[in-house]
């Protein structure tokens, strides 16, 4: 049997879903130990359920994780609303967790 650690991957759609795609697909699944009793399971929202409120889904997910991963992009630099998805994770690991996030900063420009 094995054990899962989780991690949240936080991210803007708009310039941070390669990144975060990336990060989902070298990370999931991939064994921790040599005798693969660990490993990584990432929490990527659209490879989550999407039925109902999805905060619903979300936020246990949050809670349980070992990690917060921040994508660091020019749109995610600033906060759009107040009830901004990527800064209520943020906002909620800062406050409620001592480990803090870990930070991949992207520059990469979008085509659009």
């Amino acid at each position: 049997m094995s054990d899962e650690w989780r991690i949240f991957l936080s991210y803007r759609r708009e310039d941070g879903l390669h990144i975060a795609e990336w990060l989902h697909r070298r990370l999931n699944g991939t064994a921790l130990r040599d005798d693969r009793s660990v490993r990584l399971r990432t929490y990527y929202d659209r490879a989550a359920p999407s039925a109902g409120d999805f905060r619903t889904i979300l936020r246990p997910y949050l809670k349980s994780s070992k990690a917060f991963v921040f994508v660091a992009t020019p749109l995610a630099s600033q906060r759009r609303s107040s009830t901004d998805f990527l800064f209520d994770e943020l906002d909620w690991w800062t406050t409620k967790r001592r480990t803090p996030p870990i930070v991949i900063e992207s520059f990469r420009r979008t085509n659009q």
